[in-house]
């Protein structure tokens, strides 16, 4: 009888770690979209920030598009169309419709600019994750805006506690991912005014309790928490002993018995995910060794005893190398005037310089000249492509034909991925790519800021 008693409870013990997962549906219209590519996608965690898709459709004539999707609890997801794209929350097994608003004219923005995608839902119940948090901004934007000045200059702190109060009725609507998202939002706002010291902040949320590590709202407040930690909060480390534990160990095992010190990093699993943050910041940092920081990621990403934390470091190596001298182009296709695809293939063997730019950019028109010149002088060893959208055209053909350039012009359409693919955030940009497809300068020296010498040295 003990026996059964002791397998019983093994067994629900077991299923009760278990994570199950179900289908949620986000479907809808959208006019004005035909030919373009609508997205879903998510974050894969909240440090790396690494978007992936979650489900992809060309749009037809009537607009209409389709989304099933597994997940296995409420979660953040970003629709995206061109330029625009638009945030919203799904939880598992329920569906969701949606009217989406398409304008061109405001792919006149740009991709820099991320211009929102207007859209709305369909018969969204009020206990919905989604209208809970709309219901929930209200009140505490209507709550910041009449006490700002109180909390933050008169350091009035206790009125942060009505808004708990306020939101007292809809967190009871809600779920527990809800009221850790309105619980953590007001934790933001005691970090951010000072309402209370380091300690106090850390054993309310964080001591002894679970990182919810795909909660939105908690891993914000995490992230500012423990923004650069290591380097500038902690007091267990000497001067230049963090500099010494990340260039000159093959592991981190001394760095995390140091921190064990502190009050705030005696919790194994919080120390490490600061370290692992702290790591994407020192690899940017010029007193620490990109290969070692490197080596410490690649490290926890196969030997961390916590799935979460090997997914987040392997994220961020991707992010961090990503475009790195000597990794391979990733594969991009744009059309030429006559609507002809045009890929890496149709230039490899050369040298190529991919020169992101618009029409409407001052600072663009800058380099024309002197691309044209590199294309007359190179044109044996290198391809110069000009990468501009559709929405100019026809004034890009009349220049074109004035000008009788003999670089490349090609065309992109604003749902093209090669704009998220190349992380381009700014115009002009430029990227230079070897012979070999291989990465050499990212980004490219453009000529408005100094080029010759930088090619001289590439072809002499």
């Amino acid at each position: 009888m003990i026996r059964k008693f002791y397998f019983v409870f093994f067994l629900i013990s077991s299923l009760s770690t278990l994570v199950f997962s179900s289908t949620s549906r986000v479907s809808g219209h959208v006019e004005n979209a035909k030919g373009y590519v609508i997205r879903l996608k998510s974050y894969s965690d909240h440090i790396s920030f690494q978007d992936t898709v979650l489900a992809e459709m060309l749009l037809n004539e009537n607009g209409v598009f389709d989304f099933q999707v597994e997940i296995e609890q409420p979660q953040m997801v970003i629709l995206k169309l061109g330029f625009q794209s638009a945030s919203f929350y799904i939880e598992p097994g329920k569906d969701y419709q949606l009217r989406v608003v398409y304008d061109p004219e405001r792919e006149r923005i740009s991709y820099l600019a991320n211009p929102t995608l207007l859209f709305g839902f369909i018969n969204l119940p009020n206990d919905d994750l989604n209208s809970l948090v709309e219901e929930f901004n209200k009140i505490s934007d209507n709550f910041l805006i009449k006490n700002y000045e109180k909390i933050y200059k008169r350091k009035q702190f206790d009125l942060l506690d009505s808004l708990r109060y306020e939101t007292f009725g809809i967190r009871r609507k809600g779920n527990g991912y809800f009221a850790d998202l309105v619980e953590f939002y007001i934790a933001d706002l005691l970090l951010s005014a000072k309402a209370k010291d380091t300690q106090e902040l850390f054993f309310s949320y964080f001591g002894n309790k679970p990182i919810r590590y795909n909660n939105y709202e908690y891993m914000m407040f995490f992230n500012t928490f423990f923004y650069k930690y290591i380097q500038t909060q902690t007091a267990v480390l000497r001067p230049g002993e963090l500099r010494t534990f990340i260039n000159d160990q093959d592991n981190l095992d001394a760095l995390s018995n140091a921190l064990k010190r502190d009050l705030l990093m005696m919790d194994n699993r919080v120390r490490e995910l600061v370290i692992i943050r702290e790591l994407y910041y020192l690899f940017y940092d010029f007193d620490f060794k990109p290969v070692k920081v490197l080596q410490h990621l690649r490290n926890l990403a196969q030997t961390s005893i916590y799935p979460e934390h090997r997914r987040i470091a392997k994220n961020l190596i991707k992010r961090i190398t990503f475009l790195q001298p000597g990794s391979h182009v990733p594969a991009f296709s744009f059309t030429d005037f006559l609507g002809t695809e045009k890929t890496y293939a149709n230039y490899k063997g050369k040298y190529l310089l991919l020169n992101f730019w618009e029409l409407d950019c001052s600072d663009c028109f800058k380099n024309i000249d002197s691309l044209e010149y590199l294309q007359k002088t190179y044109a044996d060893r290198l391809n110069v492509i000009s990468i501009s959208s559709h929405k100019y055209v026809e004034d890009l053909k009349r220049i074109i034909g004035e000008e009788n350039f003999t670089m490349n012009f090609l065309l992109a359409s604003p749902d093209n991925p090669v704009y998220d693919d190349l992380k381009i955030r700014s115009l002009p940009s430029a990227i230079l790519i070897d012979d070999k497809g291989k990465i050499l300068l990212y980004p490219a020296i453009l000529p408005a800021r100094g080029f010759r010498n930088t090619f001289k040295s590439v072809f002499k």
